[in-house]
């Protein structure tokens, strides 16, 4: 990477960067090789070599206004380039012998897995800082970005024992068979904000705001009538394994596209030295295209309140409530008919209410108190709420019925001298997120309705110790941070039944508990003037070493009992024929439990 930049007077400042990333190796990639859940399922070493480029430069002037103002103005381009120099890499069934055309668990020989396209994209943006009269100054900018993804669409398959697509007669290893050669992908985005602050009198603050933001997704929609799933089976009769396959015919991708607008307004007052005191309100619009709802608006209000009795105590509390309601939910004609044309059991439950689309309720709040107990002694002890609550009707819907946290801690600082500073952090915090699923009114069967409270307790701990072993020259640094967390998400279904095949009393999925930490020791030192001028240069000159040590611990019943390589969970282990763990290979690239040492060595110069 390079950084340049170029300031020919007080008024000009001028900037320009580059970096280039080249990452190489392989990756854990996982990769099925049948139709089903319950075939095989296999962890492969996934090729990387790609490249990424981001470029850009920026000028900014700063003059004076017609009216006598300051102002500023930016201009600025930035482009990304990313190249991935494979396109797709292919796999061998390890459950099939070699040369066969039907392998175990209704699977295929071979396997081919895209990889990420090459794709880019460049912007143009424009900042205005002006003060303006009557005490005013206004803020704005706008932003217009390109992205472009245009490469070839691999083939179905590798599989050559599929033959050929019925309607084309074209075989299904051949780009022909497909409906198009190319994503031909087009996303612009467009961005407009804008900030007006205006000193109504010496004690009074108004700003008043208008952000505009448009995700315009012109990438064309392509419908694919058949095609080939997992190398293995063909989306059209006849049916060689289960499920049917014919519901999943005539699929069509989704352009999705949306505009959010946001505006405000808030008032600061400051009647004396101890009190500052606010209100605001805001309002948020979506605009959607192809998602489940058209529009959802937002009104929200927010008081706030800074306090000061007196010179070693500040004391800061905020509330919000915000209501968030869609004017119509259509899932089926605004999404599902389009996306899933044959409908069966590709489209999701008319039911099902999407977390970030539903109506909702929310009530935020934040307070602390920072208090000076004694000379360079500080304690802020704090708290903060969230309540979300979504109005779903539990007669007729599913979904995230409520998401309720709260957190509360302290923060410590106390600086023994201008050399020693120490730090100290606690926070507890706790979270509840109740789902429901199944379909309402059903207590008995597959389909019967039930709720999962899912909650999380996390305690974290923070210490360090900052320390000048000698003032500007050699600087220390030494933190220790530790976070033990539990996570439970019992199940209750509303006909009584318990969850089977768990291995704990009363049927229910055990907790997750998990711990973390971290230790981590940082050394700077700055090299001596007149040693650097010995050496010929200009400018400061220093040395940073770094030591870190970082253990998480998980105890997961989803992966504790995995077996090294080969099986899965007891409850796969004991039903191998019907639910096929034994045609599984995990490597556990996903495994949370860790034991690392990293060092980190760096060399400075500045001039």
């Amino acid at each position: 990477s390079v950084n340049w930049r170029w300031t020919p007077t007080m008024a000009w400042d001028v900037r320009a960067d580059y970096s280039n990333t080249h990452r190489t190796g392989t990756q854990t990639d996982g990769v099925t090789l049948s139709w089903g859940t319950s075939g095989v399922r296999v962890d492969a070493p996934k090729p990387v070599d790609d490249t990424t480029q981001n470029f850009g430069m920026n000028g900014e002037y700063q003059g004076t206004s017609p009216w006598g103002k300051l102002f500023t103005f930016k201009v600025a381009y930035t482009g990304s380039v990313y190249t991935d120099h494979d396109s797709s890499y292919t796999i061998q069934n390890p459950f099939c012998a070699t040369g066969a055309t039907t392998c175990d668990a209704n699977s295929a020989p071979m396997g081919m897995m895209s990889l990420w396209p090459s794709n880019h994209s460049n912007g143009v943006s424009g900042t205005l800082a002006a003060d303006l009269p009557a005490q005013s100054r206004y803020m704005g900018t706008a932003s217009y970005v390109m992205m472009r993804q245009n490469e070839n669409f691999l083939p179905f398959t590798i599989n050559p024992n599929l033959g050929n697509d019925p309607v084309n007669g074209q075989p299904w290893t051949s780009t022909a068979a497909l409906p198009a050669s190319s994503l031909n992908g087009e996303i612009n985005t467009f961005l407009s904000n804008n900030v007006l602050t205006t000193k109504l009198t010496s004690d009074l603050e108004s700003k008043l705001s208008y952000r505009y933001y448009r995700f315009d997704n012109q990438t064309p929609e392509i419908l694919v009538p058949m095609w080939i799933g997992a190398d293995f089976n063909q989306a059209t009769p006849p049916a060689t394994v289960s499920p049917s396959s014919t519901s999943y015919r005539n699929v069509q991708s989704i352009a999705i596209s949306y505009t959010k607008q946001n505006a405000g307004a808030q008032l600061n007052w400051r009647p004396d030295k101890h009190w500052n005191l606010g209100a605001a309100y805001g309002y948020e619009r979506y605009d959607w295209t192809r998602a489940d709802v058209d529009v959802t608006n937002e009104n929200s209000g927010k008081v706030f309140a800074d306090w000061k009795p007196i010179v070693w105590a500040t004391a800061r509390a905020s509330w919000e409530f915000g209501a968030r309601r869609y004017d119509n939910y259509d899932y089926l004609g605004n999404v599902g008919n389009a996306q899933w044309q044959n409908g069966g059991n590709t489209r999701y439950s008319t039911a099902y209410r999407q977390f970030y689309l539903d109506n909702r309720d929310r009530n935020k709040a934040r307070f602390s108190l920072a208090m000076d107990l004694f000379h360079n002694f500080t304690v802020t002890p704090n708290f903060g709420l969230l309540n979300d609550e979504y109005k779903l009707n539990q007669a007729t819907e599913v979904g995230l019925l409520h998401n309720h946290a709260w957190n509360a801690g302290v923060d410590v600082a106390y600086t023994l001298s201008p050399a020693t500073r120490f730090m100290f952090s606690y926070l507890y915090e706790h979270r509840s997120q109740l789902v429901s699923s199944g379909t309402p009114g059903v207590t008995t069967g597959n389909s019967q309705y039930y709720t999962a409270d899912v909650e999380d307790k996390v305690n974290t701990f923070v210490f360090s110790v900052d320390h000048a072993i000698i003032p500007d020259k050699l600087d220390v640094h030494l933190g220790y941070t530790t976070a033990l967390a539990t996570n439970s998400q019992p199940v209750n279904f509303s006909g009584g039944a318990l969850l089977s095949n768990m291995v704990n009393s009363g049927g229910q999925i055990p907790d997750v508990k998990s711990a973390f930490q971290r230790l981590e020791a940082t050394a700077k030192y700055t090299f001596d003037e007149d040693f650097v001028r010995g050496l010929g240069w200009k400018g400061k000159v220093f040395a940073k070493l770094g030591y870190a040590w970082e253990r998480n611990a998980v105890a997961n019943w989803q992966i504790d009992n995995i077996q090294p390589y080969m099986g899965g969970a007891p409850y796969c282990t004991t039903n191998l024929t019907s639910y096929g763990c034994g045609y599984m290979l995990w490597l556990a690239n996903d495994n949370p439990n860790y034991n690392v040492h990293m060092v980190k060595a760096s060399l400075g110069f500045k001039w």
